[in-house]
C-alpha cells in the first residue's frame, strides 16, 4: 500500500499538483522544522487512522528507494523514509475533507496544523502560478 495517489492515468494537471505538494512538504521541512513536525505528526496519525502499518510502510519505502534515500546528518534512514511518506500523502490529505476537518477541530493543535497547511498551500500556490 502506498500513500502516494499519483496514478498512471492521472491527468497531467493533477500529477503536477501532487508533485508540487510533495516538494512543498520537503521545503517546509527545510525552512520551518516546527511546522514540519506538526505536519508530520498529523500525517502519521492520519495514516494510522486509515489502518496503515507505518513501520511496514517505512520498511517498504527504504527497500524501494535503496541508495536514493538520502539521510542527512540530522536524521536516520527511517526518518528520511518517513519524510517521503509524509510528502507523498499530502495530496491525499488535501482531497480528504474529513482529514482536514479533523486537523482543524483538534483544539490544542488547531493553530499549529492550520499554520502548517497554510504554509503548504502558499508554497504550492507560488509554484503553480
Amino acid at each position: 500500500m502506498s500513500a502516494l495517489l499519483i496514478k498512471p492515468k492521472m491527468p497531467p494537471r493533477q500529477t503536477k499538483t501532487a508533485t508540487t505538494m510533495h516538494e512543498a512538504g520537503h521545503m517546509i521541512k527545510k525552512t520551518n522544522p516546527t511546522e514540519w513536525r506538526t505536519l508530520s505528526d498529523f500525517v502519521s496519525d492520519y495514516l494510522v487512522r486509515k489502518g496503515v502499518d507505518l513501520n511496514k510502510m517505512i520498511d517498504r519505502t527504504i527497500e524501494r528507494y535503496g541508495n536514493r534515500l538520502q539521510a542527512d546528518e540530522h536524521e536516520n534512514t527511517r526518518d528520511a523514509a518517513l519524510e517521503e511518506i509524509v510528502c507523498d500523502t499530502l495530496m491525499s490529505i488535501a482531497s480528504d475533507e474529513k482529514a482536514l476537518n479533523i486537523a482543524l477541530s483538534t483544539k490544542q493543535n488547531k493553530s499549529k496544523i492550520a499554520a502548517a497547511i497554510k504554509s503548504l498551500i502558499e508554497k504550492v500556490k507560488n509554484w503553480l502560478i
